[in-house]
């Protein structure tokens, strides 16, 4: 099976031929007077040699000495499949050379212009060409020429030297059809301007052109713009065309968000037919953001290479175009969605390479030397691994994602050491938990939800603001009928260990084991974040670890219940567990007598029969409810 060309190689070959054109046609004016007479001969030499169909539809012109002008009006190739009338048609081609140099074998072009040279490119569905060599060489028949021009070729000849002093493209254009995309490319008003080509070592080339892409269904605009470059192109070796010194300029506005962007670059471009283009060095600057490095672009099936590298890199800026287009609606986490309309999703070039990053912002985090392993292959993006430091620690995770706007996003990997202070006051304004953090995390992102659990564990830490130890000295003394102010509040609590495992779903934030161990207590918790309705419902419960060896079977736990919205939630004690722990010790009879002599229960009314009265046992409940809330008033200030 023969190897499908690319259409820059069929560009390039194409540009060429035209400068074969311009040699073969003034070799022969030496012999005959009427350049026309000749034309069938010039067109079936070059079909045969390049395997396109050239025609040279239009007159050839001639003007001699002391210059040869000649102008070759309506060259084309047309079409393989005739999806478009020509692959490639050219309004006119003009040269200019004194017939000195030509006399003496010395084919020193002046000047060669093609004015308004316009391909037109197609690809099919089936990923077929329009420009694909192979078919153009089987519907291509054997030429049998004239019997003059045999003459002409087999006639000894001296060696002919070749240079172009100036080398033009006037107001060309490309036009690419992707059917596979449902896209079309349009590149216009090509201008190309090379001087002292073939001459120098280097020499100069300068350009611009407009380009734009559409959708081919719809005909909505994707993207428009203008691009402009100079450089020098030194002279071919072995297949191989370079683009040195080379800097270009892009405009281009988004039309999904009428965003305009700049890319001002720098680079050199080598192009290998039939193997590669490569990029290299690149320094390129996008909107103000700085990109150093190299691409290998192949032109074959291979996939393209890159390994970049950047100062900053802000996602930020990058993502605030979509704060102008109309926001998403937001779906509740009890909604159930519908089988939706499938996407088509666009094929995406296979690609890999490295993406080094000194800093990376994205909302308020600031990443710091972060290693990206990319590999796009058979339309799935894995990013593999990506490592960054954060947070006085590092960050280590895995990403992958189906390249289709509907597809999940996985992703999971674990921060290691970070400092949680500095975290959670940067995420969430939370300033009262600090100390060295492991997380471990798994995620599935869907359009309409984010699920998935992390594993926390922070080493010798604290809770700030708040003195667990001095509490618990307080329900102690509570309990014990003693003052409760003998302690100092630190307003701090450090403790050994945290461990806690979230699992998040539909916006609602679980957690069942939350564990908080120190010397002096131990402290458990369980609860729920809503983030649908913005509350939380969260048990604590602590209890004071003694270390004398004896057991206390009176202490009284710090058992308090966190509920309310989240901006400002109302913490209580929890009074259910404070009078099972009553009931749990005292048994109903100790407490009715000594409810007599502590809360002055009268007997008469624990007799009560009447159908309002109320139950002695409901009694006691209450009479006790309202004496712990009391004291514990004293303790939570509430």
């Amino acid at each position: 099976m023969a190897k499908q060309v690319s259409f820059i190689g069929f560009i390039v070959k194409t540009i060429c031929l035209l400068i074969g054109v311009a040699i073969i046609a003034p070799i022969s004016l030496i012999f005959i007077i009427d350049p026309t007479d000749y034309k069938a001969d010039i067109q079936s030499y070059l079909t045969e040699k390049s395997g396109y169909p050239i025609q040279l539809n239009g007159d050839i012109r001639l003007k001699l000495f002391p210059w040869i002008g000649l102008t070759i009006q309506d060259i084309s190739i047309p079409q393989i499949n005739e999806s478009t009338p020509h692959l490639f048609s050219a309004k006119e081609l003009n040269l200019k050379l004194p017939i000195r140099n030509l006399l003496a074998w010395e084919f020193k072009l002046d000047s060669l212009t093609i004015e308004e040279g316009h391909f037109y490119l197609v690809k099919e569905k089936d990923g077929s060409v329009s420009w694909d060599i192979s078919k153009s060489n089987k519907n291509t028949k054997p030429v049998e020429h004239s019997e003059s021009a045999q003459t002409h070729t087999k006639s000894a000849s001296p060696t002919l030297s070749f240079s172009i002093s100036l080398l033009a493209f006037k107001n060309g254009a490309v036009e690419y059809i992707d059917k596979q995309k449902d896209q079309i490319a349009h590149l216009k008003n090509i201008t190309f301007h090379s001087e002292d080509f073939g001459q120098a070592l280097r020499y100069p080339l300068k350009g611009s052109f407009d380009f734009s892409l559409d959708n081919i269904s719809n005909k909505k605009p994707l993207y428009q713009g203008k691009a402009s470059l100079n450089g020098f192109i030194p002279q071919p070796k072995n297949n191989q065309f370079a683009f040195e010194d080379a800097n270009t300029v892009i405009h281009w506005q988004d039309k999904s968000n009428n965003k305009s962007h700049v890319l001002d670059a720098s680079l050199k471009v080598l192009a290998k037919l039939q193997d590669a283009i490569i990029l290299s060095p690149l320094s390129a600057k996008l909107d103000g953001m700085q990109v150093n490095g190299q691409i290998t672009f192949p032109l074959t099936a291979k996939a393209i290479t890159y390994d970049l590298t950047m100062d900053q890199l802000d996602l930020n800026a990058l993502l605030a175009s979509k704060e102008s287009e109309p926001s998403a609606k937001i779906v509740p986490a009890t909604y159930v969605p519908t089988a939706a309309k499938q996407k088509k999703t666009e094929s995406i070039p296979d690609s890999k390479g490295t993406i080094k990053i000194k800093t990376l912002i994205y909302d308020k985090i600031n990443a710091h030397n972060v290693n990206i392993h990319a590999l796009t292959k058979k339309n799935t993006l894995s990013l593999d691994p990506v490592t960054a430091e954060v947070y006085d620690g590092t960050v280590k995770a895995v990403v992958n994602k189906a390249l289709d706007a509907d597809a999940p996003l996985y992703f999971k990997g674990n921060f290691a050491q970070v400092n949680m202070q500095k975290m959670l006051t940067n995420l969430s304004d939370i300033e009262q938990l600090a100390g060295r953090g492991n997380i471990q995390f798994a995620f599935v992102q869907t359009p309409n939800n984010l699920s998935g659990t992390t594993n926390v564990n922070i080493t010798q830490g604290a809770i700030l603001g708040l003195d667990l130890d001095y509490y618990l000295q307080m329900a102690e003394n509570f309990i014990k009928k003693q003052p409760i102010s003998a302690e100092k509040n630190n307003a701090k609590t450090p403790f050994n260990s945290l461990t806690a495992t979230l699992m998040i779903n539909q916006k609602i934030i679980q957690n069942e084991d939350l564990m908080i161990l120190s010397d002096d207590y131990k402290l458990t918790g369980r609860g729920a974040v809503n983030l649908n309705q913005n509350s939380i419902d969260y048990d604590l419960i602590a209890n004071k670890i003694y270390h004398d060896g004896k057991e206390h079977p009176n202490a009284l736990p710090l058992a308090v219940s966190v509920k309310g919205p989240l901006n400002k939630p109302q913490v209580v004690p929890n009074v259910d567990l404070y009078m099972k722990k009553f009931l749990e010790k005292e048994g109903k009879k100790q407490i009715n007598k000594q409810l007599e002599k502590l809360i002055g229960i009268d007997n008469e009314e624990n007799t009560g029969t009447t159908g309002t009265d109320k139950s002695p046992e409901k009694k006691i409940e209450e009479k006790i409810e309202k004496e712990i809330e009391k004291g514990l008033k004293k303790i939570f200030k509430f």
